[in-house]
């Protein structure tokens, strides 16, 4: 959701190779943790939800950011996807390295729905947050 949510909100972040620009782009990462902040309080979830929520995202964040430092520290590539795994941010759920680092796992994305539609769980909500009522429901 974060690295979909920046290249959203920010034209810099958009490019394949513009995953090494999380770090300059405080602004639009700010954006996405406000906005996920609100959703999260107009569904009515505690206080603990939130801050174990948003502190997730900055632990995502900041490994975005020591993954493309170190990996183009020294002139090398580092882009969303279309590259070697070890130089691509998103990780394709059935071409992991054994080798890498445990904290590119939390940067798996699969790239079809038929990849993500067994695992999803789908809770339907209105606009502030409250359960999606459909005609079928009692």
């Amino acid at each position: 959701m974060l690295v979909a949510a920046a290249r959203h909100v920010e034209p810099d972040l958009t490019p394949n190779d513009a995953a090494k620009r999380i770090a300059a782009n405080a602004g639009a990462y700010q954006r996405v943790r406000d906005a996920l902040e609100g959703k999260m309080r107009t569904a009515g979830q505690d206080e603990n939800a939130l801050q174990i929520c948003l502190a997730r995202l900055d632990e995502l964040r900041d490994a975005w950011a020591r993954f493309a430092d170190r990996l183009t520290a020294n002139g090398g590539d580092f882009a969303y996807a279309n590259e070697e795994a070890v130089r691509r941010l998103l990780q394709a759920p059935f071409e992991r390295q054994p080798n890498m680092d445990p904290e590119r796992e939390w940067f798996v994305a699969a790239r079809s729905m038929r990849d993500t539609e067994p695992v999803s769980l789908m809770k339907l909500r209105s606009p502030d947050g409250s359960p999606f009522m459909t005609a079928n429901a009692k």
